[in-house]
């Protein structure tokens, strides 16, 4: 056992080694197409040396989740909303604004359009998925109002799958599809708490799923 911090495995997973951060309880975790890292806990922490020493370069605290999209702009979501960075985590600018009891679970990139999508909980009724078309300057709500949304994926296609892990009125969790062009989402599967979902590369969809009840979060 350790007192947190961010791992790494140089043999396939066989043995892991803390790189630093020990003390800190690791939220989320993302790395560039060159490898520098990224760490979110109290703040945004970045290594450029493969994790032998870490910097602060957010002011932002508890990140909830970290993303890189593909022209190496740089997201962390929190509670309340998301902050975009297009000088790798020097500066930042708050780009949505969420009422501070909704918190942004999962910020994903369809590569071949450059649309980003937000999956979000608001425990109080509102949440759901933002869609972004301008590159993460802007964002617009597009559905699953008062659903959990936990974790979002794209298949080949640019189909969009939500997983969501309760729902403000019923406490069920679920899958969902918004198919590419389309406006309605389609609900696959409400008997299960989700809190990650994956596509392959065979657009075969895995998912993870919790006994927790739906207040846990983070």
């Amino acid at each position: 056992t350790s007192g947190g911090g961010v791992f790494k495995s140089e043999d396939g997973g066989l043995t892991w080694i803390n790189t630093g951060l020990s003390n800190l309880g690791i939220l989320t975790i993302t790395i560039t197409k060159n490898d520098i890292i990224y760490a979110g806990s109290d703040y945004v922490y970045r290594s450029t040396n493969e994790g032998d020493s870490w910097e602060i370069i957010s002011p932002l605290l508890d990140p909830i989740t970290l993303f890189v999209s593909d022209n190496t702009n740089l997201f962390t979501g929190i509670w309340g909303g998301i902050y975009k960075s297009e000088s790798i985590g020097s500066n930042w600018v708050q780009v949505l604004s969420l009422e501070n009891t909704e918190v942004v679970n999962s910020i994903i990139e369809d590569t071949t359009t450059g649309i980003l999508y937000a999956g979000t909980i608001n425990f109080i009724g509102g949440g759901g998925v933002y869609r972004s078309v301008d590159g993460g300057d802007t964002w617009k709500h597009i559905g699953l109002t008062d659903n959990y949304v936990s974790s979002l994926a794209l298949n080949s296609s640019g189909d969009l799958f939500a997983g969501t892990r309760g729902q403000q009125y019923t406490y069920r969790g679920g899958v969902f599809v918004l198919p590419a062009g389309q406006t309605e989402w389609i609900n696959l599967n409400d008997d299960e708490l989700v809190t990650s979902i994956v596509i392959n590369s065979e657009d075969e969809i895995y998912i993870g799923c919790s006994t927790l009840d739906y207040y846990w979060c983070g």
